[in-house]
């Protein structure tokens, strides 16, 4: 059974170890050590809300998302959703979303953005969710 809440200050540090572990593996391979990645969490519970998934009494997942206020209307952005390799297939990902889509409509947004690279996983499972591309594109100029 999954179980999904916001995540405590005494739990930061399992978190930074889980990100580490899943974003060492393929396809990231990312090189993270304990003090960058507890760097991380700790900046993302400073300026982000984070949703952690237990199975088991053990962290499954993640997701780490901001209520953004607009002129118009309030949106909810993914910054990023981490799913043990482990838990993958098993609706803990769907589960996470669901959550933040319960956030939104407390918080009365009306749309939940994200940015994924086409040739990642993840793209496919957020088209499955409903996800669709929309019209912005992401630019960027590397600073020389």
């Amino acid at each position: 059974m999954v179980k999904i809440r916001k995540t405590k200050k005494s739990e930061l540090k399992k978190l930074a170890r889980f990100m580490k572990e899943e974003f060492g593996r393929s396809p990231y391979y990312e090189k993270w050590t304990d003090k960058t990645s507890m760097d991380k969490i700790k900046e993302y519970d400073k300026l982000y809300n984070i949703h952690v998934a237990f199975v088991n009494k053990k962290i499954a997942g993640f997701v780490v998302s901001l209520l953004e206020c607009y002129y118009d209307a309030n949106k909810i952005f993914i910054h990023e959703l981490v799913v043990g390799k482990k838990f993958q297939g098993k609706g803990i990902g769907k589960s996470l979303m669901r959550e933040i889509e319960k956030v939104g409509k407390k918080k009365k947004a009306d749309t939940i953005y994200l940015m994924a690279m086409k040739k990642a996983p993840a793209y496919k499972f957020y088209g499955k969710i409903g996800f669709k591309e929309n019209k912005t594109i992401t630019m960027e100029k590397k600073i020389k």
